[in-house]
């Protein structure tokens, strides 16, 4: 009643100043019959809009009583007012199908009449409602009308049509084959149009087969006639269906072809513009109304900040958050994953108030994960809201959860911080066991807040089997420096989930004191026991973490556990080297790290390397009046001696020459530099051989004694030789 209070209200808004407007819900017979008069005067008036007229016929059409239906019968059979007819079947159109027992007999009349009307859409809509009268008179009567020659073939037509709505009745069909051999040639094409949506295949103009078709079928029973009826037009459903799914991807192709089109048109564009121009255009295509266009300008925004450096900022800013705030849902969520890497308060502000209003779950779920990664603890009043809300999705919530697990850490307010433990606290209580992925995301959320109060859900996660639960639930130890499952933590190092070694191993190296713990971590760091690059940095951070604890004398014999590692033996002496050299520590310390250091580096090869940290060494041991200053003179000659330069080796060599305390040693010196010139490593490289000499040779002879140029020349005459023999070689594989 109220609809109607409604409609009445909107019409008597348009009604003529001597229409009644009396929109009283009151369906009194007086009453009644007043609002006929309205409806009537509203639907004659010719200064009445097409939509106006709809309106009173909607109204005329609610009431169900015998006045009611006399008027629209009266109304209808009045051709000289052609739009009160079509209003009125445009009403009686649309709820024949749904209502048709309130179709009253005398419609059939001025309905049939309107069959001949001169204006197509008028006889289209009388066809339509006299196809929804149930039982057969209805279409026997426009059997004999579409028979009867001295009807207008319009009409007639319009008749067919009618009937050819309703093929699936064998009533109607056989109204049909009857028309077949009617009078006028159009009349027979179009009963054969209508028959052909009776059979899979079709007779064409034949019409004694279609006759004789009519013969078979006619003798079926009406079950079996309904179920081939049933086939056909499953047939056809499916036959749509397929044509349909070809028309959406011919549709989606050319969707693509033509969103590439005007893609590359903006792009050329934008090309073009000057700095200034490339904002302007960049706002203008933002708020274009085509969702093609705002795409591409989404996707230049976006591709700008790696390819530029240029961030959205001022108009283009806004236009960007306008498209969020605005858009279809697929441009929102490509709007939040370019303004997830802007640390902008503006950019969460517009995802906090978008938030309040999204019902699209998938956008829903990227405004939290863009929460999470703009990691602005402003934000987590709302996630609290949507984790402690029984009605949010389950997806949103466990989004919100790892979104919180992210922006907790900044928090400082104790009041939120409290609120949010409460949150979790009780809807990790009502999960159910069953629900791995939601307990594992509150877990996340409660190691990122880190409060003491989660320690009971911790310890029972970090026993479970699930790795979803172990992940989480080790970070909250952490959180908490919980040590009391360290046990159970070294066991979860060498779990199959490669994120649960990564936890685990991270929380050994974090929480751990005891010899066992350093053994599991060096353990972790084999790449030929745990091939993951995360985990084994994991377990190095961790060893290095345990390491600040112990004295300079523990660390070094520490270093003996990573004998098999000799990478890692590297950099941890390299490390500790510079530790006690930058703290001044004892040099009996440094010389013993360096010594141990450079040992390594040249059993690698790694002369380069080695070279600075030998020098390190050679200097703290003459600094000290060791004896063993020679040998390791010797030990850095060597090293440079296999390094890649080719000059300031002679330099050296002078260094050591100087220092030789006697003969001996200068024999000892000149016979370990010929070794290595007449080694495989240095003839390998010819090359860089050749200009060791012409540095070598700038030592005067008178430094290191006849043998030194002796020793030059033997190396000179392998090198000539060494190239008559390439030359020969070289001449014989030319010749004929």
């Amino acid at each position: 009643m109220w609809l109607l209070l409604l409609v009445l209200t909107e019409a008597g808004l348009h009604a003529a100043p001597n229409q009644v407007t009396d929109v009283s819900p009151d369906r009194s017979v007086a009453n009644e019959d007043t609002q006929l008069r309205t409806c009537r005067e509203g639907l004659l008036d010719p200064k009445s809009r097409p939509e106006e007229r709809a309106r009173w016929a909607e109204l005329l059409y609610s009431y169900e009583g015998a006045p009611a239906k006399a008027l629209i019968i009266d109304l209808l059979g009045n051709s000289a007012f052609p739009d009160v007819q079509r209003a009125l079947c445009g009403v009686l159109a649309e709820r024949a199908g749904r209502e048709p027992e309130r179709l009253a007999p005398g419609l059939v009349e001025p309905l049939s009449e309107l069959l001949g009307a001169a204006a197509e859409d008028l006889r289209s809509l009388a066809g339509r409602i006299l196809a929804d009268f149930p039982g057969t008179d209805v279409p026997e009567r426009l059997g004999r009308l579409a028979a009867e020659p001295k009807e207008p073939l319009a009409k007639r037509l319009a008749a067919i049509d009618a009937l050819a709505r309703n093929t699936h009745r064998r009533d109607v069909v056989g109204q049909l084959v009857g028309l077949l051999d009617g009078d006028a040639p159009d009349i027979a094409a179009s009963v054969v149009a209508a028959l052909e949506s009776t059979t899979p295949g079709t007779y064409g103009s034949d019409l004694v087969r279609w006759k004789r078709w009519w013969a078979e079928k006619s003798r079926l029973s009406e079950e079996v006639w309904s179920a081939e009826q049933l086939r056909l037009y499953r047939d056809r459903a499916r036959k749509i269906a397929t044509e349909f799914a070809q028309f959406r991807e011919d549709t989606k192709h050319e969707k693509i072809a033509l969103t590439d089109r005007i893609s590359a048109m903006e792009r050329e564009l934008f090309r073009t513009l000057g700095g200034d121009e490339r904002d302007a255009k960049l706002v203008e295509w933002l708020r274009d109304p085509l969702d093609i266009v705002r795409r591409t300008a989404l996707s230049i925004v976006g591709a700008r900040i790696p390819d530029e450096g240029k961030r959205p900022q001022g108009e283009v800013l806004t236009a960007l958050l306008d498209v969020f705030r605005e858009g279809p849902a697929p441009l929102r969520r490509e709007v939040l994953a370019i303004a997830q890497n802007l640390k902008d308060a503006d950019v969460l502000d517009a995802l906090l108030a978008r938030l309040t209003l999204e019902e699209d779950i998938q956008t829903r779920l990227a405004i939290f994960r863009a929460i999470g990664k703009l990691d602005q603890p402003k934000a987590i009043p709302a996630l609290v809201r949507e984790i402690a809300s029984m009605d949010s999705f389950p997806e949103c919530v466990r989004e919100a959860s790892m979104a919180l697990g992210s922006v907790a850490a900044k928090a400082s307010d104790e009041m939120e911080l409290q609120q949010a433990v409460d949150a979790l606290k009780t809807r990790y209580g009502a999960m159910g066991s069953d629900d791995g992925r939601m307990r594992a995301a509150l877990l996340t959320a409660m190691a990122g807040i880190g409060n003491v109060a989660f320690r009971a859900e911790f310890l029972e996660g970090v026993e479970s089997s699930d790795p979803l639960l172990l992940r989480p639930a080790i970070r909250g130890l952490i959180s908490l420096k919980d040590a009391t499952k360290l046990p159970r933590l070294r066991t979860l190092t060498h779990h199959d989930d490669a994120q649960v070694r990564l936890a685990a191993t991270g929380a050994v190296g974090e929480l751990g004191r005891e010899e066992v713990d350093l053994e599991n971590l060096v353990v972790r760091l084999n790449p030929t026991v745990e091939t993951n690059e995360r985990t084994r940095d994991a377990a190095w951070n961790g060893f290095l973490h345990q390491m600040e604890s112990r004295s300079i004398a523990d660390r070094i014999a520490a270093a003996e556990r990573l004998r098999e590692l000799p990478d890692f033996e590297v950099r941890f002496l390299e490390k500790l080297a510079d530790g006690v050299a930058a703290s001044n520590g004892e040099s009996k310390f440094l010389e013993t790290v360096l010594d141990r250091l450079t040992v390594t580096l040249v059993a690698q090869h790694r002369y380069t390397e080695a070279v600075p940290r030998l020098r390190a060494l050679c200097e703290l041991k003459s600094s000290d009046g060791e004896p063993s200053a020679l040998p390791c003179g010797l030990r850095l000659l060597d090293a440079v001696l296999r390094d890649s330069v080719t000059t300031g080796v002679s330099d050296l060599i002078r260094q050591l020459a100087a220092g030789v305390p006697s003969e001996r040693d200068r024999v000892e010196l000149v016979s370990r530099i010929s070794a290595y010139l007449e080694s495989e490593h240095a003839l390998s490289n010819t090359e860089r051989l050749r200009a060791l000499l012409v540095d070598l040779r700038s030592i005067p002879s008178g430094e290191l004694g006849k043998s030194w140029q002796d020793t030059l020349d033997s190396v000179e005459q392998q090198l000539k030789a060494s190239d008559k023999t390439k030359t020969s070689d070289t001449s014989q594989s030319q010749s004929p």
